[in-house]
This record gives structure tokens, C-alpha cells and sequence, in this order.
């Protein structure tokens, strides 16, 4: 198992806590835990619990099956695309999960991407629809999510998945952060239907009975911040 840090230099000793053993085990486990599990993918935290019982604070693996052959080769490691979008993200002062570490197994045809979990009960779909009023709490929160995605923009990314799903609020201060970034790209001349695309997304994302009003409130800030 190759693996390298968030410094960037292929790891010798440990990276936050993970040594090459860990790092071997993670690639090679079958989670019993999973968070999201789709064909090519899965998502889990580390380490996992034992027999029900309760962890101090974990992480997040993300693994990917990467079989060899042309396509792969020309398609590129989908870990280290993420890895790097988080740190150069976090980089910018973005609020992405922070990047442990990145490790590709040639032999299990494996590789994956390990980040810091972001504490949070709820996604911003789930709080809105949760409030008791949903319409006034779309409307109090589309100016944080009118700055969010205008920073994200105006530095030349677009996320491409920028689904209410995938924004948290973080727990402690409430502060939101943005998850699952394994599509996100940047370019030095961004075409602009990207990102109406990410804009879209939002707004198609949110339920019907308050997406008109989200994306109300929404465009006038992210326009005066662009």
C-alpha cells in the first residue's frame, strides 16, 4: 500500500494518528458500518465500532474499486482527485473536511481518500424541511448559501453536485460545509453554464413547497457577491 499525507510527501511514519497498518487494514476491510455504498464506491468511518460499542472521534474513508486498464489509466485516480480538491479548497479557507491522507493498492485494485469527520446531526435539506417553518428558515439561509457557492465560484471552482444534501451544519458553531467533493474541478476560465448548473442543483434540490423562495432570496446575494 502506497499512501501519502496531506503534506504531500509519500508517508513513512503516520499521518494524524494513521500508520501503514492501519492504512493497509482500511483498504483491505469489509465494513460492517457504511455510510453510503454505491457500485465502484463506498463510504465509511474508521475505525469502526466493535460489537455496537461507542468510539472516540473517527474518520471518514472513502474507497474506491480501480481496476487497471485504459480507462483508468486516462480517467485517473478518483482519491487523489478528491484528496487534492480538499486540500487546495481548504487552501482558499473553503469549508471542506480536511484531508488525512490518500492510498491507492495496486494489488486489491483499490484506492481512497481519508478525511477529518465534520460533526453535524443534519444536512440543510433535512433542517429545512425540520423547522416549523420551512419557508422563513429557506429564506434566513439563503444568504449563507448564497456566499458559500460565490466563493466557491469565484475562485474558479464548481462542485457539480451541489445538492442541499450535500451541505451540513456544523455542529458547535453551525457553520456550513460543504460534503462529498469527488466531482468538484477547477479551471482558470470556468464556463459560466457550470455554474448555473450548481445553482440549479440548489434549487432543484430544496422540496417544492419553498424552492421558489430559496432561489428568491438566494441569486440577488450571490450576484452582488460575484
Amino acid at each position: 500500500v502506497l499512501f501519502r499525507s496531506a503534506g504531500g510527501a509519500p508517508a513513512s511514519g503516520s499521518a494524524d494518528g494513521w500508520c501503514r497498518a492501519a492504512v493497509a487494514a482500511a483498504m483491505a476491510a469489509a465494513p460492517a458500518e457504511t455510510w453510503r455504498c454505491i457500485p465502484g464506491r463506498v463510504t465509511f468511518p474508521w475505525p469502526q465500532r466493535a460489537g455496537g460499542s461507542p468510539v472516540g472521534s473517527r474518520h471518514v474513508v472513502k474507497r474506491f474499486e480501480v481496476p487497471r486498464g485504459p480507462r483508468t489509466w486516462l480517467a485517473g485516480d478518483p482519491a487523489q482527485r478528491e484528496f487534492e480538491a480538499l486540500r487546495e479548497l481548504r487552501v482558499l479557507g473553503l469549508p471542506v473536511p480536511e484531508p488525512i491522507l490518500r492510498a491507492r493498492s495496486r494489488a486489491l485494485g483499490r484506492s481512497m481518500v481519508v478525511m477529518a469527520e465534520v460533526p453535524h446531526c443534519q444536512s440543510l435539506r433535512q433542517a429545512i424541511a425540520a423547522d416549523r417553518d420551512p419557508l422563513a428558515r429557506a429564506r434566513a439561509e439563503a444568504p449563507r448559501l448564497a456566499e458559500l457557492a460565490a466563493r466557491l465560484h469565484g475562485a474558479g471552482w464548481y462542485h457539480r453536485d451541489l445538492y442541499l444534501q450535500h451541505v451540513v451544519e456544523r455542529e458547535g458553531d453551525g457553520g456550513l460545509v460543504l460534503l462529498d467533493l469527488g466531482r468538484v474541478r477547477q479551471q482558470r476560465r470556468p464556463r459560466a453554464r457550470w455554474f448555473r448548473k450548481d445553482l440549479a442543483a440548489l434549487f432543484l434540490s430544496g422540496a417544492p413547497e419553498y424552492r421558489e423562495v430559496l432561489l428568491g432570496a438566494l441569486l440577488p446575494e450571490y450576484f452582488r457577491l460575484r
